[in-house]
Formats: C-alpha cells, structure tokens, sequence
C-alpha cells in the first residue's frame, strides 16, 4: 500500500458500503485518517489488490493503537489492540480474496503486537494484553462468519441508537417522546463549543473516555485533525463549563455533547438528522447529574434548528450505565455492530478452517 492510494480506497469503500451498509457513507477524510495515523506505515502495515483497470478489489491495514497508560481507577481491564481493517469488492467475493488478506492481517498484526511497548513490563506493572481486532457491521455478514472461522470471538457489541425529534419529522414516523427538563447541577453553565475551550475539551474528552473498552488518549495533534473534519458541528455542540472564567476560577469543561452532521446521509435516511459524536462528563463531575440536563439541552438545540432526529452510537457493555439512560431519554436501537478479538498470544498459526469467506 502506497499514500497515493487513498483515493482508490475511498471508492472500493463506496462501493462495498451500497451492499453493505446503505444507509452510511464512509467519507474520503475517514480513509485520509488512515494513513495520519502515527504508527501505520503503509508499504510496511497494509496491502492492496489493484484490479486491471487500475481500480482497487481490495485492502487490508493493520494499525497497532497507542498504548494506554496504568490508570488503576479503570472499569475496564487495559489491552494493547492490534486494529484490522479491509474490505473486498463486492463483485469479487466469494473467491478466497478476503480469506488469503485477512491470513496475512493476522501475520502481520501478530507482529505488531508482540513489538516491545514503550511502557515495558516491570514488576510494578506486568503489561498489558494485546489483542488483534476487527470489526463487522452485523453479526451474520460474511465478515463475522470469516472472523469466527479464523478463531476470533465478540468482544464488544456497539449499539447504534435513534431518537425522533418533534419539529420536522417524516409523516409515517411515531410522534416523537417529549424532551424532559432537568436542572443543572450548580456551577455548571452551557455554551456551545467554541474554538478557545478547544484544548479544554480534548483534556476532558480523554478523562470521560479514559476507562473505556479499547480507548487511548488523543494527542493535540490528532485532536486538530478530527476538528477539520467536514462534518464536525460546532455551532450545536455543547460544553458544560464549571469555574467563573476569571483567572482564579478559570472556565473547565465538565461535559460535552460534540455533533456531526453529513448531509450526504440525509438522502439514504430519508430525513434530516444529526449524530452526537461523543458524549462525555469528566470523572470530577460523575454521580451530580450533569449527563441527562446536557443531553436534553443538546436535543433541544437539535430540534430547534429542524432536525428531524439525532442518532449516536454506545458500547452495550458501557459500565456506566450509559445505554439505560439513552434509552431513558427516548432513544431506541436502530443497528448494531461487533468488534470481534484474537489474544496475539493465541493467533500463533491461526488461519481460517472451512471454505473461504471474504469480509465487508
């Protein structure tokens, strides 16, 4: 795999999404962010099959993320994750192609997580296990049958949940839950995001996330590049800010709902809506029910600007309670995804048994 081949892997993804997720469109920033990842070498991670008109039939990466720090205080056990990622196009399925790649994606990201971490193993701190990922849109695509068969086993389901706003919502739709009202904890103030609270809210994104399943800490530098994203919403995106704003008391962010917005996915939903991106309240701020008057706010600033719903995606297995209290505020699982995991201690070998099968 060459850089210059983003292009040729942003319409293979095109034109696997259309029979594989319709109503989703992967973006060409979502292939750029591939290639800006710091620890993915192209002509060294990833492999592509290029057909004879020059148009790509195939691509597989491997991405070993970042390695998390010891947080003791974590819900989660840590793990050092190996991403496999590819996709084959539809018209050549079924002959082997993603079978032959995802062999070699094994290999290769068996490698990747045996190398040495920068936090090496001590006494205090044994290491953390590593695991080779890969993920399946749903639980019966050739995708997860290929990831079974090559011994990988779900390891988390993420839920993709919808909720109807009331304003401009499609006729044939169910009369949209009304948005309850809840009081702010005291201290606390709303306002959207704005470009000066921008390094504030990436330190209490990595706080919120810090105990997630498979989460590492975003730099500055990546948190720059996510901003340029096309689709990110500033201007309905919220931030529960705490302290004056004086220098004694300076602004922190306690809370954020941050919002994407793709109107090319307007015409496969059949109706205006919006994601909440990420979702978050920082540890100091847990337990004082600053989550359910944020997201109520946020809905409410939604459908005061005509959206006709919002959607965003949880893990199922969040301890927190996160997914009880979507559902608390109206709503509803619309699809659901599995990432699928391999120890690399186990993947010594691994290859897939059966006949061939070739991922989405």
């Amino acid at each position: 795999m060459r850089k210059t081949d983003a292009a040729l892997i942003h319409r293979l993804h095109l034109a696997a999404g259309r029979v594989d997720h319709p109503h989703e469109r992967h973006e060409r920033a979502t292939v750029a962010s591939l290639f800006a990842e710091s620890n993915f070498v192209p002509r060294r991670d990833g492999v592509i099959a290029i057909g004879p008109g020059g148009t790509a039939l195939a691509y597989g990466a491997c991405v070993r993320e970042d390695d998390p720090a010891p947080d003791p205080f974590r819900a989660i056990p840590a793990h050092i994750e190996v991403r496999l990622e590819g996709t084959v196009h539809p018209r050549i399925r079924g002959r082997g192609v993603g079978r032959a790649l995802f062999v070699w994606q094994q290999h290769r990201g068996r490698e990747l997580g045996a190398r040495p971490a920068p936090t090496a193993r001590t006494p205090d701190h044994p290491g953390f296990p590593q695991l080779l990922t890969a993920f399946a849109h749903t639980p019966g695509s050739p995708a997860a049958r290929l990831y079974r068969a090559a011994g990988h086993t779900p390891v988390r389901t993420w839920l993709r949940l919808r909720r109807p706003l009331g304003t401009t919502a499609p006729a044939s739709a169910a009369p949209a839950p009304s948005i309850p009202v809840r009081t702010l904890p005291s201290g606390i103030q709303l306002r959207p995001f704005a470009l000066r609270y921008s390094e504030r809210t990436r330190i209490a994104f990595n706080d919120a996330f810090r105990d997630h399943w498979g989460f590492t800490p975003i730099s500055r530098r990546d948190w720059r590049r996510q901003g340029r994203d096309h689709t990110f919403a500033p201007g309905i995106s919220l931030l529960a800010l705490s302290g004056r704003g004086t220098l004694r008391d300076p602004h922190q962010v306690a809370g954020f709902v941050l919002a994407a917005v793709n109107r090319k996915e307007w015409v496969l939903h059949g109706e205006r809506f919006s994601v909440f991106d990420a979702i978050g309240v920082t540890r100091a701020w847990r337990g004082t029910g600053l989550a359910t008057p944020l997201i109520a706010a946020a809905l409410r600033a939604h459908e005061a600007r005509g959206f006709s719903s919002v959607e965003l995606d949880v893990d199922a297995d969040n301890p927190s309670g996160a997914l009880a209290m979507y559902e608390r505020l109206g709503f509803a699982e619309r699809d659901r995804s599995v990432s699928y995991g391999l120890s690399v201690e186990r993947c010594e070998g691994t290859a897939p048994s059966g006949p061939p099968r070739t991922p989405s």
